[in-house]
């Protein structure tokens, strides 16, 4: 078994109209709390989002590289303080079968979880965006 490299995690699977999140959250007793939560991705909902994962003391988003719908995600988490990675969606391609949103959120956080993903690059640099995104 792989040992954990981030205590407290979310993969987030984000879309046009909604992102699903599932916060991996380690406890005191070694146990492993999972929490799945999904938002709109409205500049509202984005800030509910930041404000649960401030809430559970979050270390690292990740999230797939896929479309453009990331981008105000992205910008939300890093106007907040939370590191988000943006990795590239054949790195975490899993395996046929059942797959549906929530299944996606928690593979993104299992693998951020035991350190199996890296940051792709940094998305935002042009700071006209971030400027305009996250407020």
């Amino acid at each position: 078994m792989l040992e954990p490299v981030v205590k407290r995690c979310v993969g987030l699977d984000v879309h046009k109209m909604v992102v699903v999140a599932t916060a991996l959250v380690e406890q005191q007793d070694g146990s492993i709390k999972e929490e799945t939560k999904q938002f709109g991705t409205f500049r509202k909902h984005r800030r509910q989002m930041v404000r649960w994962l401030k809430s559970l003391d979050v270390e690292l988003a990740v999230m797939e590289s896929k479309g453009i719908y990331w981008k105000s995600v992205f910008a939300s988490l890093e106007a907040a303080g939370i590191t988000a990675y943006v990795v590239n969606a054949r790195d975490v391609k899993k395996v046929p079968g059942r797959k549906t949103d929530v299944n996606d959120s928690k593979w993104l956080a299992d693998l951020t979880r035991v350190g199996l993903l890296n940051r792709r690059y940094n998305p935002l640099a042009c700071q006209w965006y971030e400027q305009w995104q996250c407020q």
